[in-house]
């Protein structure tokens, strides 16, 4: 578990999807997912708030994390 998973395990659920996984390819589809690293954020109502190929940084990632779990 990343420790932004276990800071944020309260307000945020995390999933990690297998690329080389068939039964993926159509969530990947969806989410535009064309490569590894990728984070997708998406809302409490399933829309996408932010979709970053590539590893960003941890800064990055935890001020989108902290917006995400500040959402009502």
């Amino acid at each position: 578990m990343s420790a932004f998973e276990q800071q944020y395990a309260n307000q945020i659920k995390f999933v990690r999807i297998n690329i080389d996984d068939a039964q993926a390819q159509p969530i990947l589809r969806r989410y535009n997912v064309r490569g590894t690293p990728t984070i997708v954020l998406l809302d409490r109502q399933g829309h996408v708030v932010a979709n970053a190929p590539g590893w960003s940084s941890d800064q990055a990632v935890a001020a989108a994390l902290e917006r995400l779990a500040a959402q009502p």
